[in-house]
């Protein structure tokens, strides 16, 4: 008996054009956001918090750099891709300022329902 294994090679269809002036917002987001977290690796050495929550941060950059990297944005109506990534660096930033003083509010959060964006 022999099995087989098969890859798709497939990749994400294209997506809609990102408007220049909005490629240059995210992309200052995203090295603005980048250099907190670079930031914040360098104290993380020596602080446990930040060194447990910084992924926490880093999945909001990641999110917003790749699909950046790719052209994969997708959704056009509100709200739209565009406004979802603005989001993203906002709230990033926002735990990445926390981290810095030492809190990570978020971890306190008990969902209630309803959108998480």
């Amino acid at each position: 008996m022999s099995a087989t294994l098969s890859f798709s090679t497939s990749n994400p269809p294209p997506g809609i054009p990102i408007p220049p002036e909005i490629r240059a917002e995210l992309e200052e987001g995203v090295a603005e956001l980048r250099e907190t977290i670079e930031e914040l690796r360098i104290q993380a050495v020596s602080n446990p918090k930040i060194r447990e929550f910084l992924p926490d941060v880093v999945i909001y950059y990641n999110a917003v750099y790749y699909a950046l990297k790719h052209d994969q944005f997708y959704r056009e109506k509100d709200p739209n891709d565009f406004q979802i990534a603005s989001e993203f660096l906002r709230k990033g930033m926002e735990r990445a300022v926390s981290l810095k003083e030492g809190q990570a509010p978020w971890t306190q959060i008990r969902y209630s329902g309803g959108p998480l964006v």
